[in-house]
């Protein structure tokens, strides 16, 4: 997960324009003006927040804050759109007019910020990504075409997270995702070369990214690249190079005339680990103090 964010001043202000501007040859002007206005009409009406009347500019230009407010006002007041209204923005506004290429283009967006990994890069007239609703469309039709509602993804992520609810924005500044979300391996005992009930890999991810990771998932790809990361630091730990301080730390570890080539059992553990492993280690051991294991020693069931 990487953070996004509208890099130059006027951004917002900018693709409100080419989002909501009568063309030149536009048909219908008439009654495109006319929902407008009466969508604008219906969201004084139904959507404030701390005193504060909403308009349709007001929406669509809102920050992630104004946004989630919004959505928490939708669900506590089970308000309900007109369909005709709802129709116009996800069938004329969403899908017909949004300015998809400049939207991407404003966010400086070059590499999905779901996955960190497949690029959503731009040609010359379209974009290559998807875009995905943070608060889904059919949920909260209002912020359907709300700039700091939609995200540029891969297909991967779209098709993954679909319709459902995560926890975390990449609009969202509050956090440093850094802070979220680390990765770490512990040894449970002297034997674990040998016994890889003794071995793991944790995953410190904090309550604010806990469903991001249950939704999203791991794929196949990112498990390998996550594993050589800890092959070539053990390597590196263990090679001819390595500072003598640290080889005579982990020689001191083998008992009974193990030797270091025995630490060839901690990457067939590794080797061991697959994402439905991940997976379902994540939503068993998940709690309070946001803390997962990741690899589960065959001794030990799911329930």
């Amino acid at each position: 997960m990487i953070p996004i964010c509208f890099r130059k001043k006027g951004a917002v202000n900018r693709l409100y324009h080419i989002l909501l501007n009568v063309k030149p040859t536009q048909k219908n002007k008439v009654e495109y003006l006319k929902n407008i206005r009466a969508i604008n009409k219906w969201c004084l009406k139904n959507i404030s927040v701390s005193g504060k009347k909403y308009s349709l500019p007001d929406v669509i230009k809102a920050d992630y804050s104004e946004i989630a407010e919004i959505a928490n006002v939708y669900n506590s007041r089970q308000i309900k759109m007109p369909k005709k209204y709802k129709k116009f923005i996800i069938d004329t506004l969403y899908k017909q007019r949004f300015p998809r290429k400049e939207f991407v283009e404003e966010l400086q967006v070059t590499v999905c910020p779901y996955c960190n990994r497949n690029f959503v890069n731009s040609t010359y007239k379209r974009t290559m990504c998807d875009l995905d609703h943070f608060y889904d469309k059919e949920t909260y039709p209002i912020l359907a075409v709300s700039f700091h509602n939609l995200v540029p993804v891969c297909h991967a992520c779209n098709h993954a997270k679909a319709s459902n609810a995560i926890s975390y924005s990449p609009h969202n500044t509050k956090f440093n995702t850094d802070d979220l979300l680390s990765f770490d391996f512990y040894i449970g005992g002297i034997d674990y070369w040998v016994d890889n009930k003794q071995i793991g890999i944790e995953i410190d991810c904090s309550r604010e990214l806990e469903s991001n990771v249950q939704e999203l998932k791991l794929r196949e790809e990112e498990l390998e690249t996550l594993k050589k990361s800890f092959w070539v630091t053990k390597r590196k730990v263990l090679s001819d190079e390595a500072s003598a301080e640290w080889r005579t730390n982990l020689v001191n570890l083998l008992k009974n005339g193990e030797s270091v080539a025995d630490f060839e059992r901690y990457e067939q553990c590794l080797n061991s680990i697959s994402t439905v492993d991940i997976q379902k280690a994540f939503k068993h051991f998940t709690n309070p103090d946001k803390f997962v294991l990741l690899y589960i020693g065959k001794h030990q069931k799911y329930e």
